[in-house]
């Protein structure tokens, strides 16, 4: 099918005219800049190009990747973030960096950071109910220590659970890491103060809390006062990849009042379709931290890299 060029001011706008001209399913064929502040874009109706042309196959491989991400539910505020950061990539040099260029996209559009510790000696990881927070905490201080060798202690904050301390202490003695319990009985902050203040040989400390609903106004402002005179917590939020976007986006803005700094996407293994999280955690524009990836303490965890999320945005959605 016959090719259409055009041009506009910003990419957005020239997205948004192929878009209401070819429709949704439109083919970009190339993209380029003119100058500063003005772009072009070819684009076709469909891929009934010649296949013998490199400029054919560099638009089926192209179109190959868009769909794929728009089958994992990419948003398409993002996708086209996505595409504007490829353009911008392909007119620079890579310096020799290696990686397919969609690793190279998502390295430019995500924030990712996972060194522990970081800014913080002591982190909390905060998030709804049922997303595995101590799992996670295991796993974690299981993993440092191994890498790092660094002296790690526990605190178990989960005040609203009966014997909500119980498995983080269980994990704590099997990996042989002292591990404090907060008691509902008694004032939590000198109760936490304590623990801190034991604990102060420490090089990591990992503090876990309850897990509550987005929509639990009252316990999520306990959470809140709880932690609100220890600015000297980290708060990590954690959220699920198996659940739907609306859930994802209330959970990250409720929690993003405790003063969140990065984000953890737990239970990768349980999904295909990680479009939802990805939107929500660009959305909240906070740098992804770890990847959990199944049950198994301390093997199924690893650090957030733009190379795994490609390679899990590549694969097929079952």
């Amino acid at each position: 099918m016959e090719e259409k060029v055009y041009r506009g001011q910003s990419m957005q706008e020239v997205l948004q005219a192929v878009r209401r001209d070819l429709g949704q399913d439109a083919v970009i064929v190339g993209t380029r800049q003119l100058s500063q502040g003005s772009f072009e874009v070819h684009a076709s109706r469909n891929s009934t190009l010649n296949p013998n042309s490199a400029r054919s196959q560099s638009s089926n491989t192209a179109r190959s990747v868009v769909a794929r991400l728009k089958r994992q539910g990419l948003a398409q505020g993002l996708l086209e973030t996505l595409l504007q950061t490829s353009f911008r990539a392909s007119r620079e040099s890579d310096g020799g960096q290696r990686g397919t260029r969609l690793e190279k996209v998502l390295s430019h559009t995500f924030s990712f950071s996972s060194v522990l510790p970081h800014a913080a000696r002591i982190v909390a990881l905060v998030g709804p109910t049922g997303v595995g927070k101590t799992t996670t905490i295991a796993k974690l201080a299981a993993r440092i220590r191994e890498a790092y060798g660094i002296r790690i202690a526990l605190i178990a904050a989960d005040t609203y659970r009966i014997g909500g301390g119980y498995q983080l202490h269980t994990y704590g003695t099997l990996l042989k890491m002292p591990c404090r319990v907060i008691s509902p009985e008694g004032d939590f902050h000198s109760q936490l103060r304590s623990a801190i203040s034991a604990l102060a040989n420490a090089d990591l400390i990992l503090v876990d809390t309850n897990g509550c609903s987005p929509r639990d106004e009252q316990t999520l402002a306990r959470l809140e006062d709880n932690l609100a005179p220890f600015p000297e917590i980290e708060r990590v939020l954690v959220l699920p990849a198996p659940s739907n976007e609306l859930d994802l986006r209330t959970a990250a803005g409720r929690f993003l009042r405790l003063g969140v700094s990065r984000v953890t996407i737990s239970k990768l293994d349980e999904s295909g379709y990680i479009g939802p999280v990805l939107n929500t955690a660009h959305a909240l524009g906070k740098p992804l931290a770890f990847f959990t990836t199944g049950q198994r303490v301390p093997e199924d965890i690893e650090p957030a890299t733009a190379r795994r999320l490609a390679w899990m945005l590549m694969r097929q959605v079952h």
